[in-house]
């Protein structure tokens, strides 16, 4: 079952979360260490926020995936958004819940008033999440050069 999460979800998000920075670094912008001190701060005002959202996936009441949508803020850029942080556990994964979770987060997305576009970043090593973001119709338009 996949939707968003819910402010009593912080825990078991936390864990997960934890979990990706630590086994999968070079996939994250942050650091475990970098992040943690800020993590349940962050995940209330993404929670609070109409305009962002955190979704998981369940599997018999256990969150094994997880990912959030940030809309762009300025006026000439409320149109689109961004994906991050999409993240499934290891012993869950293959399964299609990565699939489903970002069915899921791109309905809720343009739920969203005037949104017409959706983004994502992926490290070019990361070859499972570059063909399933492929295959979901999401297109390369760019490489960061230095990007670690």
């Amino acid at each position: 079952m996949t939707r968003q999460l819910i402010t009593s979800d912080y825990n078991a998000f936390s864990l997960l979360r934890s979990l990706g920075l630590k086994t999968d670094p070079t996939s994250f912008w942050a650091s475990d260490l970098e992040e943690l001190p800020v993590r349940q701060e962050s995940f209330e005002n993404t929670l609070r926020d109409t305009q962002q959202f955190i979704s998981g996936f369940f599997k018999e009441n256990e969150l094994v995936g997880i990912l959030g949508f940030l809309r762009e803020d300025k006026t000439k850029l409320e149109h689109k958004g961004s994906l991050w942080g999409v993240y499934i556990h290891p012993g869950h994964r293959g399964n299609g819940y990565a699939k489903s979770i970002m069915n899921f987060a791109i309905k809720e997305a343009f739920q969203l008033n005037g949104l017409r576009q959706i983004n994502l970043s992926v490290g070019s090593h990361n070859k499972a999440a570059m063909t399933l973001y492929l295959k979901m119709g999401f297109k390369i338009y760019g490489e960061e050069k230095n990007a670690s």
